[in-house]
């Protein structure tokens, strides 16, 4: 009966004359008999509205106008909602009606709407029209988790028209990129920028792209977890200092080292900062030694990542011993075997460790003076030399084999 749009003009003299099909085609039940739908009504007016399809919560009234100040009225299913005032001979343009309660999705009704004046209420006109409500419809799924702070995973989501997420944590709020009609999206992983640094509840909401519509919401709880990064490799050092090849954490932190019951450590370095740090040894390292290094969380002191390296301290280079010294040197001490090229040898204070320069060799030294001992005072610790090859002295290092406490121990790296 009304399946497009009309406009269905009120003269006065017109009705008066008695031109009244029309208008009792377009009355309510409620008002087809009252009195001032009928033809003692002094006011002109009219209504343009046409059969719609909506989300069916609205009917928008594409134009109006009376002849005496006037509001609009929607009825549905003895609910009514009414415009704000229009003035007399006023034209007013598109205007929305909420229906309340909104009308369920893929339903279709009869809605009436009467244009009243504002004096006394009094109902000028009444049109019907149909509504159909088609709205989109979306489904989100989402389940609590726990994480690092820089992402979570989105479940599920999809919609039956173009749509968007929009995320909102801690005062922040984002939004994802548009997703097609019709489209299912699963274990979506969406980044959090800023990072979460704590527990936090997490609001997400499924919008329909034209930002009219909210689909569906889900809040979950996500659990915030520390986590730490650490790279240090094996090294020789002066041992004064322990270089860091990488340390990471997503919370404020520091890097720790443990040796020899010593424990130092550095500043504190920013959450999610990436450093190469040089950890200072004090008291300085002299032999080799495993170092246990951390990661430690500046709030609380809890160890996040650590790992365990071998530092080996580099020892001083002595003076350059000359053969004649060398040969002076001759003590009582057998020789074993050589094993590299002498460079001159010197006590370490007293770690029982011998440091070299190489001394050029000499075809020039005889047997029996190759085949001397020489006696480097350093406790038990004992080296020797025999023999000239390559125009190079070799020589050895050994522990006195008459004590097995220092039996086969090595002292030094002495050459090839």
């Amino acid at each position: 009966m009304f399946g497009h749009m009309a406009t269905v003009p009120i003269d006065r003299r017109s009705f008066l004359a008695g031109s009244v099909v029309v208008l009792a085609g377009c009355l309510g039940d409620e008002d087809e008999q009252s009195p001032e739908q009928s033809a003692s009504s002094s006011y002109d007016g009219y209504i343009s509205v046409s059969d719609q399809v909506g989300d069916g919560s609205s009917v928008t009234v594409t134009a109006a106008s009376a002849s005496v100040d006037y509001y609009l009225e929607l009825r549905y299913d003895g609910q009514a909602t009414v415009s704000d005032t229009f003035s007399a001979e006023q034209s007013a343009t598109d205007v929305e009606l909420p229906i309340a309660p909104e009308l369920d999705n893929h339903t279709t009704v009869r809605v009436s709407i009467l244009l009243r004046t504002a004096a006394d209420d009094e109902s000028v006109l009444r049109r019907e029209i149909e509504y159909t409500v088609d709205r989109p419809e979306g489904r989100l799924s989402l389940t609590d988790q726990s994480g690092t702070g820089d992402v979570f995973v989105v479940d599920e989501a999809t919609a039956d028209a173009p749509f968007y997420l929009l995320v909102e944590y801690a005062g922040e709020r984002f939004e994802t990129g548009q997703f097609e009609a019709d489209r299912t999206v699963e274990s979506l992983p969406i980044d959090l920028d800023p990072s979460v640094d704590g527990d936090q509840e997490m609001v997400v909401t499924l919008y329909t792209a034209d930002e009219e519509r909210e689909l569906a919401t889900e809040t979950i709880s996500y659990d915030f977890e520390r986590t730490a990064s650490l790279r240090v490799s094996d090294q020789i050092g002066d041992g004064h200092t322990l270089a860091i090849d990488r340390a990471t954490a997503n919370v404020p932190f520091e890097v720790v080292a443990r040796y020899a019951g010593a424990v130092v450590e550095t500043s504190t370095f920013a959450a999610r900062s990436t450093v190469e740090p040089d950890v200072d040894l004090d008291p300085r390292l002299l032999e080799e030694t495993t170092v246990e290094v951390s990661v430690r969380a500046s709030e609380d002191g809890a160890e996040l990542k650590t790992v365990e390296v071998a530092f080996t301290p580099e020892s001083p280079d002595g003076p350059e011993l000359t053969e004649t010294a060398a040969i002076r040197l001759a003590g009582h001490v057998p020789v074993y075997r050589h094993a590299g090229r002498l460079r001159g040898v010197v006590r370490q204070r007293n770690s029982g460790r011998v440091t070299s320069r190489w001394l050029p060799g000499s075809t020039g030294l005889s047997r029996s003076a190759a085949a001397s001992h020489i006696f480097l005072g350093c406790g038990p610790d004992r080296a020797g030399y025999r023999g000239v090859r390559n125009r190079r002295l070799r020589v050895a290092v050994h522990q006195r084999l008459s004590d097995s406490r220092y039996r086969n121990r090595r002292l030094a790296h002495l050459g090839d």
